[in-house]
């Protein structure tokens, strides 16, 4: 907002060119006609020629403030402009996020959400320790099953200390 100047500004300006113009057109008209009376006399002419001067630099006054107006109004526009660019960008963002919390809200239930989650969770792992324990049930059966008729016959023994040695014949060394 500093590329112009305030509103108070170009209305002060206005009004003192209202001001100088209304004294301006009284003086000019009454030196035009003693000017047109009295054409043949110059102080008469030289006094119209200097409000006519008045009267043009009245008029460059008023489209200098019509110009500066104009660029005012000019630099307000780029402004308006840049914000209305970034509202839009913010628009954009703003429905990119709703549409993520609208997903959101449609994926999780809140509460009841959460509880069908863990609820589903915990049957999973109910059923993930179920069959574990019946592999480890199953496993036992199938070794004891294996191994446990030999034992039961007493054909070998679980215990490490008795297990068979075979003797070896002993070799003379003898010449």
């Amino acid at each position: 907002m500093e590329k112009y100047k305030p509103a108070l500004f170009y209305r002060q300006k206005k009004y003192d060119i209202e001001q100088t113009f209304n004294v301006v057109l009284r003086d000019i008209v009454n030196t035009y006609i003693a000017h047109k009376l009295n054409h043949l006399w110059s102080p008469y002419e030289d006094r119209y020629n200097r409000e006519l001067q008045k009267v043009h630099q009245t008029q460059a006054n008023i489209f200098g403030l019509s110009n500066d107006v104009d660029s005012a109004i000019a630099a307000i526009d780029e402004e308006i402009n840049t914000y209305i660019q970034g509202i839009d960008e913010q628009k954009k963002i703003e429905e990119k996020l709703q549409g993520y919390l609208k997903d959101f809200e449609e994926d999780s239930g809140g509460a009841a959400g959460l509880r069908k989650g863990m609820t589903d969770t915990y049957k999973i792992q109910y059923a993930s320790n179920f069959f574990l324990l019946l592999g480890i049930l199953l496993g036992a059966y199938i070794l004891i099953y294996i191994f446990g008729k030999s034992i039961m016959n007493g054909e070998t023994t679980p215990l490490a200390n008795s297990i068979p040695t075979v003797e070896l014949p002993s070799v003379s060394t003898s010449t």
